[in-house]
């Protein structure tokens, strides 16, 4: 016979115990009573499960599972609403506005991360308010510093990444388009970050760089190591002196943000330099080499472009 264990309203039922003995139980009796005639015959019998150690099953908790692909969604909502704002301030030549009535570009640049940055400051500390008012584990073990870290970078690598895209996108409409498929892509890249590739001793570090210019999967990474600290009732989380321990091989909380910051810094400067060097709506642009022209350094004769102006 197959018996199973079942689980009823938050309790294991074994079918052994609760069904199989005791009917065993019953027909012996009737069995010993038939035998010696005695309808009356008592018969008391005694058993108890034999002795082993406890089984302790991991409690799969909701937020382990579904978590992390909320917290990629809800990071990248800002994402794709600046990539729709660049494209379509490009797409209406707004810079070019700017530019003739006397804005420099250093202006513009640092007036988007102004912005930017404030929004991703606010987005952060509210998602990481609203986590600890919740009472989920994640927010409560993990130290305050070490998670809001982590989402406030990770989205100020995206808005370096948007800077990057919106220099190859010129009409608005696409701007949806790609910023979604940017998700998709950080969900499928999210599901093998979660096995620990390539954040571990096994692999090699150029391809641990490689895998950690996209923004999500460092971003996965330490979702991951602040998820492992809080999945059992007696894990105490990762306090702000522990960012720095490595358990296990792994790469530790300080040296994702290492990453983050370091990507950041690499597509904020890709981005200036496509901007530069990619024709603009107006079909102008400056010449692929123009950093290395004494003069945009300068600021004497740095500013030639090339191109035609476009209708």
């Amino acid at each position: 016979m197959f018996a199973s264990s079942e689980k009823k309203r938050g309790r294991v039922e074994d079918p052994t115990f609760k069904f199989l003995v005791p009917l065993q139980i019953a027909a012996e009796r009737e069995i010993a009573r038939s035998l010696i005639g005695d309808p009356k015959f008592g018969w008391g019998f005694g058993f108890k499960e034999f002795a082993r150690p406890a089984i302790i099953a991991e409690a799969i908790s909701a937020l382990k599972v579904m978590g992390p692909i909320f917290f990629l969604a809800f990071s990248m909502f800002g994402f794709v609403l600046q990539l729709g704002s660049l494209v379509t301030e490009k797409e209406l030549k707004l810079r070019q506005a700017m530019t003739m009535m006397g804005v420099f570009d250093t202006a513009y640049w640092l007036s988007w991360l102004t912005w930017e940055g404030l929004l991703t400051f606010v987005s952060s500390l509210f998602l990481v308010l609203f986590g600890m008012m919740f009472r989920f584990a994640f927010f409560l073990k993990n130290s305050f510093f070490v998670v809001f870290l982590l989402f406030l970078l990770f989205q100020f690598n995206m808005i370096g990444l948007a800077f990057v895209l919106s220099s190859f996108i010129s009409k608005s409409s696409s701007a949806t388009t790609v910023g979604f498929l940017v998700f998709l892509i950080g969900f499928i890249t999210q599901i093998v970050s979660a096995t620990g590739f390539p954040y571990s001793n096994a692999y090699p570090a150029s391809r641990r760089a490689i895998w950690s210019l996209f923004p999500p999967n460092t971003f996965s990474a330490g979702l991951k190591l602040l998820l492992d600290a809080t999945s059992t009732p007696a894990s105490s989380g990762i306090s702000w002196s522990e960012r720095a321990v490595c358990e296990g091989g792994m790469s530790t909380c300080d040296i994702i943000y290492q990453w983050q910051v370091g990507t950041f810094l690499f597509w904020f400067v890709l981005a200036i330099y496509f901007d530069n060097i990619i024709p603009n709506a107006s079909g102008v642009r400056k010449p692929i080499f123009y950093f290395l022209t004494p003069g945009y350094w300068t600021g004497k004769g740095g500013n030639k472009v090339e191109g035609i102006v476009s209708s």
